[in-house]
């Protein structure tokens, strides 16, 4: 017999005799991949807190482990594995601003937005000033 491709294929059965005794059409279809998914959150924290943005990689809705996924975080990219539970995390150490980060395996891609808050909030406060005393009103 020879090879079947992907599509219909007609194949005949011959006897001993030499007669085909059936022709059978096979349709013949490839497996497609389980699709592999990207999971993560937008991070809001405070400067100096050092959090980490984690994303969690499944492949069928089953974590995938010892995966090496690629990370961009402010133009720097850097690579971590999975864990057991499909999950691969960075440390992000990032100066007060708005940032998207990214992350990347096997061909499929993932951002979030992070937003990292100043410690110190300044605000103008009015002053009244008398001769001896300085008084702040709140």
């Amino acid at each position: 017999m020879t090879s079947l491709i992907k599509g219909s294929n007609t194949v005949g059965f011959i006897s001993t005799g030499g007669g085909i005794l059936a022709l059978q059409q096979i349709l013949v279809v490839e497996k497609s991949k389980p699709k592999v998914v990207l999971t993560a959150k937008d991070v809001t924290m405070l400067y100096t807190s050092n959090q980490y943005y984690s994303v969690k990689v499944t492949q069928d809705g089953k974590a995938l482990a010892g995966k090496t996924v690629k990370f961009t975080v402010n133009g720097k990219v850097v690579s971590a594995n999975t864990d057991k539970n499909g999950v691969a995390k960075v440390k992000l150490s990032l100066n007060p601003g708005k940032y998207t980060v990214s992350a990347s395996y096997d061909g499929i891609k993932v951002s979030n937005k992070v937003n990292v808050n100043s410690i110190i909030k300044a605000s103008n406060k009015k002053v009244k000033k008398s001769a001896k005393k300085l008084k702040i009103k709140r």
